[in-house]
């Protein structure tokens, strides 16, 4: 019989095996990516930013698709940096390491990084290749010239978000966290762009701070200075297992030659991805777009292999046997992914464990990752029926992701006052999207109030004797923030409940403001941001009239619709969209140079 022990090795092989058939992926995505985003491809298919085309159309962030051209760059710069991704006896990179090396290495110093990049956690490398980045702006010298040991002191990283932020869980009545996603939307219309919830809990410190009220701190809720950081933990496990080499002995050797459908796939991956290897990063933006899809649609198979490895591991409480301290770490340093990717692909291949449709529907092609992330947030915690749950499946299937998001935002915020979570007809679906003055004031002062009253066990809240219903308004849930140490320490010290709601309505009061022009109606209407498919503009925002006045058109509403600046003067009058119809609910979009970015009517494929 096998141990505990044998399993978890098994999975690690197996993991491994996969993530280097992916890694096989990592260049022919990079150079497509480099050539596409170096084009500025996205505004041929309609889209004003890369994030809304590598979204709707890849199913991946823009970050993820910014990431691989800046590797794709790093690699034309340094072409032997291609030659870390083999197979030839060394450990091999990861496509974290690989980006890090190619912002900061030179042709003299690539040899110098890589090495480090071996003999390191990857978040040491990260924190040298932070100092050296510093140098260089502060010295003009070339990043890659200081190399030969890290600094003791403790650097920033390159990014904010790989940064040590500290993981804040608030265990809140469910109305509550839905008036607090309800203020960060109100947060994202002010600034004009999607906004970060880390960025919104700093603008809500700040009105607290600017305010009248005067919080009691909560030391009990406060993030200890005297707890060990998740970075003193890592290098804690990375000191004792002497950077995990016993993991690595003996292992490719083993994982070239596992059994099963895993293996298969990545032996079947290999092989498919041998003709895109070569066509990789030439063509028009059709052609690279065409190339993206189908690596991804390879690396999606993958993946979906790796976070079914990943979720058993995590079954198992693999992390403290291998010494990691949990999955994110693991990808990181022993996989060579991102944190995010080792954890989002876990968390979502145990939902998908749950959802045979919405697992069967990815596994198809026929929704993208970012749109299954969506639908796994509203069932990993619902009491939806398989039958349900096939319904919103088969729904995202035909509409854009950015509907889909509001969709779940909007199904969520529902369960929160204990109505049913159905899909939204188009008219109920720009009806949630209307955002007149007042109207975030009015739903978070009612969502408190429920969020108040659920603090008594037992209390009949608003007066409904459904015990379903109370028992759903009744339930805590999880708010999940990712915030810096300093960030973290002051959030908690305020929002030790009822404070968190106080500084919601706070905010709300303050901010949900009056309109000031008569043309605001139609803003208001189509909830302040761009009305074309896809497109999450709410900044420089335009009145355009969908039948020109020059030919007839009138000013009423039905004629009129909002459009950001590049739908208004490079899409519609510019050649790369087209809408007609009357509005809101009955306009056809055409988005794209000759339609290639498709049609849709209320962000519905047709």
């Amino acid at each position: 019989m096998r141990t505990m022990s044998d399993e978890v090795g098994s999975l690690d092989r197996l993991a491994i095996l996969l993530v280097k058939a992916r890694r096989v992926l990592d260049l022919p995505l990079a150079r497509s990516a480099r050539a596409f985003v170096s084009g500025k491809g996205w505004f041929t298919f309609g889209y004003a930013r890369i994030a809304d085309y590598a979204r709707e159309r890849l199913g991946r962030s823009g970050r993820w698709l910014s990431d691989l051209a800046a590797l794709g760059e790093g690699i034309d710069r340094l072409p032997a940096l291609a030659l870390a991704w083999n197979d030839d006896g060394s450990p091999p990179i990861g496509r974290v390491a690989g980006l890090l090396i190619s912002r900061c290495a030179t042709e003299a110093t690539l040899d110098e990084w890589i090495s480090l990049a071996r003999g390191m956690t990857v978040r040491e490398l990260r924190n040298h290749a932070a100092e050296a980045l510093a140098l260089r702006d502060d010295t003009g010298a070339e990043a890659g010239r200081s190399i030969t040991a890290p600094s003791s002191n403790t650097c920033p990283a390159i990014d904010d978000d790989e940064a040590d932020p500290v993981r804040v869980t608030l265990r809140v009545p469910r109305p509550l966290r839905a008036a607090f996603e309800e203020v960060h939307r109100l947060h994202e219309a002010l600034e004009g762009h999607c906004t970060s919830r880390a960025s919104f809990v700093e603008a809500l410190m700040a009105e607290t701070a600017a305010g009248a009220s005067d919080f009691e701190p909560s030391r009990e809720a406060s993030v200890s200075d005297t707890r060990w950081s998740q970075a003193s933990i890592e290098e804690h496990l990375a000191e004792c297992s002497s950077h995990w080499k016993s993991l690595d002995s003996g292992l490719a050797p083993e994982a070239s030659r596992q059994n099963g459908p895993e293996a298969a796939l990545a032996r079947d991956v290999l092989q498919r991805a041998r003709f895109l290897c070569r066509r990789a990063g030439k063509g028009d933006a059709l052609e690279l777009d065409e190339q993206l899809r189908a690596l991804i649609e390879l690396e999606d198979d993958l993946e979906m292999a790796l976070g079914n490895v990943l979720a058993s591991m995590a079954k198992r409480r693999a992390w403290s046997g291998l010494q990691f301290s949990g999955v994110g770490h693991y990808g990181e340093q022993r996989l060579g992914l991102s944190r995010s990717t080792a954890e989002s692909r876990a968390w979502i291949a145990s939902v998908m464990a749950r959802s045979p449709a919405l697992r069967a529907s990815h596994a198809c092609g026929r929704i993208g990752l970012e749109a299954a992330m969506h639908l796994a947030r509203l069932f990993e915690h619902s009491e939806m029926t398989a039958e349900e749950q096939a319904t919103w499946v088969q729904h995202a299937e035909s509409i854009t992701v950015r509907r889909l998001r509001d969709e779940v935002a909007r199904a969520m915020d529902l369960r929160s006052e204990g109505r049913m979570a159905a899909v939204a007809s188009d008219a109920e679906w720009r009806e949630w999207l209307r955002r007149e003055p007042g109207r975030s004031r009015e739903r978070v002062r009612r969502l408190c109030e429920l969020a108040d009253a659920t603090q008594e066990q037992g209390h009949d809240v608003g007066g409904h004797h459904d015990p379903d219903v109370f028992r759903v308004r009744n339930e805590r849930v999880a708010l999940r923030l990712k915030l810096p140490r300093e960030l973290a320490s002051q959030f908690l010290a305020l929002t030790a409940f009822p404070g968190l709601s106080s500084m919601l309505l706070e905010f709300v009061e303050t901010w949900d403001a009056s309109p000031k022009r008569a043309s605001d109606r139609v803003y208001i209407r189509d909830g302040w941001r761009c009305t074309a498919p896809g497109c999450r503009s709410m900044r420089n925002l335009e009145d355009h009239h969908i039948r020109y006045r020059s030919r007839g058109g009138d000013d009423s509403l039905r004629n009129r619709t909002c459009l950001c600046r590049f739908h208004h003067q490079q899409g519609e009058h510019g050649g790369l969209m087209r809408v007609t119809g009357t509005a809101p609910e009955r306009l056809v979009w055409v988005m794209g140079k000759g339609g290639c970015g498709g049609a849709f009517r209320s962000d519905r494929a047709i």
